[in-house]
């Protein structure tokens, strides 16, 4: 989240001199969206362990599985094991970043939600490992959407944000 953050807080600069913040903030998104499109990690290491650890801290008894059920694990030994490997799981706190962004320019992100959702469920992931996902997904999304809610999205980085959601669901 670096890229991000730099993003955040040139974007921050608007006001005067509003020709030149314009064309600071355009830069930062597309630094942001370049680093996206060359599969750059935008979370740092350690934010995207520190976004595992909380979605698996806040998992068991508060997920549901698609019955409505809370999720429970079977055992201590399960409770204290991460539902994916952590490999898959930093993977899936990156590909939420175009979600992220789109909540943030409020585009249409969820039907890339739902494009990532349906290519998890065709791998063998089991429901609680799904779930899993999905909450580990939402969890970052509104991280970066938090984090870039410190200045508004121009229309350039809506135009932007939009292409960059339709080239992620291309590339699930």
């Amino acid at each position: 989240m670096r890229n991000a953050r730099s993003a955040r807080r040139v974007l921050s600069l608007r006001g005067d001199g509003a020709m030149r913040s314009s064309i600071v903030s355009l830069t930062s998104l597309l630094v942001l969206l370049a680093a996206i499109a060359h599969a750059q990690n935008v979370f740092s290491d350690q934010q995207a362990a520190e976004l595992i650890r909380l979605a698996h801290q806040n998992f068991w008894g508060k997920a549901k599985l698609s019955t409505g059920q809370a999720i429970h694990p079977r055992d201590e030994r399960e409770r204290q094991t991460l539902p994916i490997p952590y490999a898959d799981a930093v993977r899936v706190v990156q590909s939420s970043v175009p979600a992220g962004l789109g909540a943030w320019c409020n585009v249409d992100w969820r039907s890339y939600y739902q494009a990532f959702m349906k290519a998890e469920r065709q791998k063998p992931w089991s429901e609680k490992q799904i779930a899993f996902i999905g909450m580990l997904f939402g969890l970052a999304q509104g991280n970066l959407q938090k984090a870039m809610s410190t200045s508004p999205c121009t229309a350039k980085e809506r135009e932007g944000v939009t292409k960059l959601l339709a080239n992620a669901k291309k590339r699930l």
